[in-house]
C-alpha cells in the first residue's frame, strides 16, 4: 500500500490530484492519500477527486523555513513522518510530497520516504513519480494545444498571483479589455487580491474576492483564460480551457502540457513591448 502525504501549495496540489485522477482507474483503490488543508480544498473543486483524508497535522514548517529555521523544519518533518509511519505495515511505502525548493532543505531520503523526481517539467515529473510509486505506466497528459472554445464565450482574466511581482500591470489589462471586445468576447475579471477595484466599470463582469468555488464556476463557463503563472492557470488546463499565461523567466517548467510557448505565453519582462503583446493576444483570441 502507498501512503501519499501531500503537503504543497495550491498549484502543486492541483497537478498531483489531477495526475492521481488520471491514474485512478486501475491503481488508486488500494492506496491511501492524505492531504493538507490546501490539498483537501483543491480536491473539492475537481470533478471526481480521489479518496482523500484530511491531514490534521498543521502544514509543517516547510512553508515558514525562513522564520522557524531549517532545524525546526527538520524536526517537524520527522514528527510528521513518525506520525504516518504508525499507519504503515511492513512493505508499505510512505511518500511525502513537498514544494521542491524546500524539499531540498530536508535532505533525509530514507527507505520509507520518496520525493517527486526532477526531469525539467512539473507535470511530467509528477506523473512519473506517482506512476512509479503505484507501479503502473504513466498516463499521457492531455495537450493544451488541442483545447477549443465556443465563439463568443467570455474571456476570463485573473490578474493576481501569490506574489505581487506576478500581478498583471494595469496598462496590460487595458490592452486585454480592448482586444477581448474587438474579438467579440465579453471580459470577466476576477480580483481575488482586491487590487483592481477601479476596473469594475470597465469590464463586463467583475468579481471582488470571489470564493474559490465561484472562481472555479466562472472558469468552467469561460471560453478562454488569461492570467499569470498561478493556481488558476493550472485549473484552466484541468478544465480544458484554452489559456494564455504570463511567466517569470525560469518558470516555464510549470507550463501546462502541450502549451506552445510561442503562442500561449509571454515573459513579464516582455510586457513593455505593447505591439508584441497585442500581436500574441490577438492570435490567442482569434
Amino acid at each position: 500500500m502507498i501512503h501519499l502525504v501531500s503537503v504543497v501549495a495550491f498549484g502543486d496540489a492541483l497537478i498531483t490530484l489531477s495526475a492521481l485522477e488520471a491514474l485512478a482507474g486501475s491503481s488508486l483503490a488500494p492506496h491511501r492519500v492524505f492531504g493538507s488543508a490546501v490539498t483537501q480544498e483543491v480536491a473539492k473543486l475537481l470533478r471526481s477527486p480521489p479518496p482523500m483524508q484530511t491531514l490534521l497535522e498543521r502544514e509543517c514548517a516547510l512553508f515558514t523555513v525562513g522564520k522557524n529555521g531549517v532545524r525546526q523544519a527538520l524536526a517537524d518533518f520527522q514528527n510528521l513522518r513518525a506520525q504516518f509511519s504508525r499507519l504503515t505495515a511492513p512493505g508499505d511505502t510512505l511518500a511525502f510530497e513537498f514544494d521542491k525548493r524546500r524539499a531540498r532543505l530536508l535532505v533525509p531520503r530514507g527507505r520509507q520516504v520518496s520525493f517527486p523526481a526532477e526531469t525539467g517539467h512539473a507535470y511530467v515529473d509528477r506523473m512519473r513519480w506517482l506512476a512509479g510509486l503505484l507501479d503502473v505506466g504513466p498516463v499521457p497528459w492531455a495537450q493544451a494545444s488541442t483545447f477549443s472554445a465556443p465563439a463568443g464565450a467570455p474571456l476570463l482574466v485573473n490578474p493576481c498571483a501569490r506574489h505581487p511581482s506576478r500581478f498583471i500591470p494595469p496598462d496590460v489589462l487595458h490592452v486585454l479589455v480592448e482586444l477581448a471586445h474587438a474579438a467579440g468576447r465579453p471580459l470577466h475579471l476576477l480580483d481575488p487580491c482586491a487590487a483592481y477595484v477601479d476596473w469594475e466599470m470597465r469590464v463586463d463582469r467583475y468579481l471582488l474576492r470571489p470564493p474559490m468555488e465561484v472562481s472555479n464556476q466562472e472558469l468552467r463557463q469561460a471560453g478562454r483564460y488569461i492570467g499569470p503563472d498561478s493556481f488558476m492557470l493550472h485549473l484552466a488546463y484541468y478544465h480544458r480551457i484554452p489559456a494564455f499565461g504570463f511567466f517569470l523567466r525560469g518558470h516555464l517548467p510549470y507550463l501546462p502540457p502541450g502549451t506552445d510557448p510561442e503562442l500561449s505565453c509571454m515573459y513579464f519582462d516582455q510586457l513593455g513591448d505593447v505591439s508584441f503583446l497585442r500581436e500574441k493576444v490577438q492570435v490567442f483570441l482569434s
